[in-house]
């Protein structure tokens, strides 16, 4: 084995920066905690200066504990060896999961989010699953860990994109659960495609894939630029149901359809979620946009036999789905 491969490298210069940063924010909080303070003040904006503040703090320094918890738990299991690597791979979710209830632990502390779950008891059958998860904000990408993971107790085969291996807690997690890192953009989109279909290997009854089949966080500009790309590439009820939509992306046509087209019989259950507009950037949380908010989440499940087998059928079925899910959070964001 290459010890000095491609990951370690970049292991060598991620780990180490974040690291830093974590002790750089310790260190600067008792000054830019009170500095924050009067600045929210003055702004009124609900302290969202400090709650950032100590938001990214908490990030970072549970990013460091959570990575040296992963480096123990590689020592303790014999890391290096065939039977450790596998028993790594059995307790690696339980450890991905704590992280994504350290998140959103934070978010619910912090900003005052709570959450409400509808349909919850689909993910009770037995049975494999394809889950298909709408993305408007960072905070809905512990969705899949919290609602497949915890709340369900699944096993979860994650699709991300590549870009998160540079978050060192992605990185080691997720390469230890085999997640597939895809590259959004990539020219060898059929070899991204083989990658990602690879999780439906030896699905057992307890496992979920889990994606974003929209790519990429919503935007209102993100959908005008989306739409006139989909002329020529759909046609009749598909293209239909994409030029109906307002409140999310149009699923892409590569992964995933190749992943429900090579379905080798899970069910699919779609997770729409509203309230998290006012956190898809940066820019919304230090306006205190997203304070106190109530997210509101909507699971359903589509059985196997209830999935059309050809591509055109298939396709027109994925975008009605997910012209339903926009329905539905259209109707949530205007009553709120």
């Amino acid at each position: 084995m290459n010890w000095w491969s491609g990951t370690w490298q970049r292991r060598a210069v991620t780990i180490p920066a974040i690291t830093g940063l974590a002790l750089v924010s310790v260190l600067a909080l008792p000054i830019a905690l009170p500095i924050a303070v009067v600045a929210d003040l003055v702004r009124g904006k609900r302290f969202a200066f400090s709650r950032c503040a100590l938001f990214f703090a908490g990030y970072l320094v549970g990013e460091v504990l959570f990575l040296a918890a992963t480096l123990l738990h590689w020592l303790a299991v014999a890391g290096w060896t065939e039977a450790g690597r596998q028993r790594l791979l059995q307790q690696t979710g339980r450890v991905g999961n704590a992280w994504a209830q350290w998140m959103d632990g934070l978010g619910e502390h912090l900003f005052g989010l709570r959450r409400t779950v509808e349909g919850l008891g689909v993910l009770d059958a037995p049975g494999p699953t394809i889950a298909l998860f709408r993305h408007a904000s960072v905070g809905d990408t512990t969705f899949p860990p919290l609602i497949l993971g915890v709340a369900a107790g699944r096993e979860v085969r994650y699709v991300v994109k590549r870009e998160l291996q540079l978050d060192p807690i992605f990185d080691v997690i997720g390469t230890r659960l085999g997640a597939c890192f895809v590259a959004r953009e990539s020219k060898q989109a059929e070899r991204e495609i083989q990658a990602l279909c690879t999780l439906l290997d030896g699905l057992g009854p307890n496992d979920s894939v889990a994606l974003f089949p929209e790519g990429t966080r919503f935007s209102p500009k993100k959908l005008a630029r989306a739409l006139p790309k989909l002329d020529g590439k759909l046609a009749g009820d598909a293209l239909n149901y994409a030029k109906s939509l307002r409140r999310t992306l149009p699923p892409r046509l590569g992964g995933p359809i190749a992943l429900l087209e090579r379905n080798p019989g899970a069910d699919v259950v779609f997770c729409a979620h509203a309230g998290y507009e006012g956190a898809a950037t940066f820019a919304d949380l230090i306006h205190g946009r997203t304070i106190g908010r109530t997210i509101q989440v909507r699971l359903w499940r589509v059985a196997y036999a209830d999935i059309p087998r050809e591509r055109e059928a298939l396709i027109a079925w994925l975008f009605g789905q997910w012209a339903a899910m926009d329905e539905w959070i259209d109707a949530q964001l205007t009553v709120a």
